[in-house]
C-alpha cells in the first residue's frame, strides 16, 4: 500500500469513527424514547383489539383522519360486525400502514382504506422509530433498503441536533399531555378525548394541495391482489376535508380522483364531495373532526359501506 492510499484510508477510517461517535452521543442525549401512555403507543391497544374480535371484522386503515374523525361503535352497530380503527398518525406513511395490514388481515374481513390527501409513501423516521419503541412487532412494517434506511436515520439525527441546540420541540410532543394521549381512546381503537372541546382551527392560512400522480395507488392495487388472494374484500374512500379548504384544492383533489377512478383496480367508494364538512365542524387540523363532524362523517361511511360489502360466504 503507497503512502497516499494509506493517508486516504486513515482518513475514512478517522472520518467513519468521528460520525459513529457522534450518533451515538446523539442517541444518548436523545431522552424523548416513546413510553406506554404516549399518543402512538394506542398502537399496542389497537393489536390487542384485533386479536380479541372474532370473526370477519371491519379494519380502518388511515391516519389520524380516523382516529379523530370516526365512531366505530356506529359502524359496527350498522355493519353487525367488529369494527377495529388502525388510524393513528399520518406521518406513518402508506408504506408503514399497508404493512401493518398485511400482518393482521384474515380471510373475511372488510377493509375500508382512507388515507390523507397524497399521503406519502414514507413516514418520518422519528415518529415510526418512537412507534416502534412503544410497540416492537412494529419493526416489521417499516422496510426500506439500506441507503434509505441511512437517509432516514442521519435526517432523524439532524432533527435532534437541532432540537437540543434550539431548545424546541415538535409540536405532536408538546400536545401529548392533552388530547394526544394513548388514554384518549376508546376500545374501538376511536379518539375521544376531544370531543365536547371547543377548540377550532384557524384555515385561513391554509396551503393548498399540490397536484401530483400518487404513488400510493400502485401500493394499494398491490395489497388489493394480495388480499384479493387472501379472501379479504379491500375498499377505498376519501377522507373528511373542511368545505373552504376543499374550495382551494378542488382541481388537485379532482385529479386525484380521477386517477384513483382509471388506475385504481380496488373499488373507490363515494366521491371527495361527499366527505366535504362545514369549517365549523372541524377540530384543531384539516383532518380532525368535532364530535357533531364525526357523527356526520360516520353516517356517510355507513352509507358508502354497507351496499357495497360482500358477505363472507359470496367471497
Amino acid at each position: 500500500m503507497d503512502n497516499g492510499l494509506r493517508r486516504f484510508t486513515l482518513r475514512m477510517a478517522l472520518f467513519t469513527g468521528i460520525v459513529a461517535l457522534a450518533t451515538l452521543a446523539l442517541g444518548l442525549l436523545d431522552t424523548r424514547k416513546g413510553t406506554t401512555s404516549d399518543y402512538m403507543a394506542a398502537i399496542i391497544d389497537k393489536h390487542a383489539m384485533l386479536e380479541r374480535a372474532e370473526g370477519p371484522r371491519v379494519l380502518l386503515v388511515g391516519g389520524s383522519n380516523l382516529a379523530f374523525g370516526v365512531d366505530s361503535r356506529a359502524i359496527a352497530e350498522a355493519t353487525g360486525r367488529p369494527v377495529i380503527n388502525l388510524g393513528l398518525h399520518a406521518g406513518l406513511g402508506l408504506s408503514f400502514m399497508l404493512n401493518e395490514l398485511r400482518a393482521v388481515m384474515r380471510a373475511g374481513d372488510v377493509v375500508l382504506i382512507c388515507p390523507e390527501y397524497f399521503l406519502e409513501a414514507d413516514g418520518d423516521d422519528a415518529l415510526i422509530r418512537a412507534t416502534i419503541r412503544s410497540f416492537p412487532p412494529a419493526a416489521a412494517y417499516y422496510r426500506q433498503g439500506p441507503i434509505e434506511g441511512l437517509e432516514h436515520f442521519l435526517l432523524g439525527r439532524q432533527r435532534l441536533f437541532k432540537r437540543l441546540i434550539t431548545g424546541d420541540e415538535p409540536e405532536r410532543i408538546t400536545l401529548l399531555n392533552t388530547v394526544y394521549a394513548r388514554s384518549g381512546f376508546n376500545a374501538q381503537g376511536d379518539m375521544i378525548a376531544h370531543l365536547g372541546r371547543v377548540d377550532h382551527v384557524d384555515l385561513s392560512g391554509t396551503e393548498p394541495l399540490e397536484y401530483r400522480y400518487w404513488e400510493g395507488i400502485g401500493a394499494i392495487n398491490d395489497l388489493g391482489r394480495e388480499a384479493a388472494e387472501r379472501g379479504v374484500q379491500v375498499l377505498c374512500t376519501f377522507p373528511c376535508y373542511p368545505a373552504s379548504v376543499y374550495q382551494k384544492d378542488s382541481i388537485a383533489i379532482g385529479l386525484l380522483g380521477a386517477d384513483l377512478e382509471r388506475d385504481l383496480d380496488v373499488r373507490v367508494a363515494g366521491r371527495p364531495q361527499e366527505m366535504v364538512l362545514p369549517d365549523s365542524l372541524f377540530f384543531d387540523t384539516v383532518y380532525h373532526l368535532t364530535a357533531e363532524g364525526r357523527d356526520q362523517r360516520t353516517r356517510a361511511l355507513i352509507a358508502l359501506l354497507i351496499p357495497r360489502m360482500v358477505r363472507p360466504q359470496a367471497m
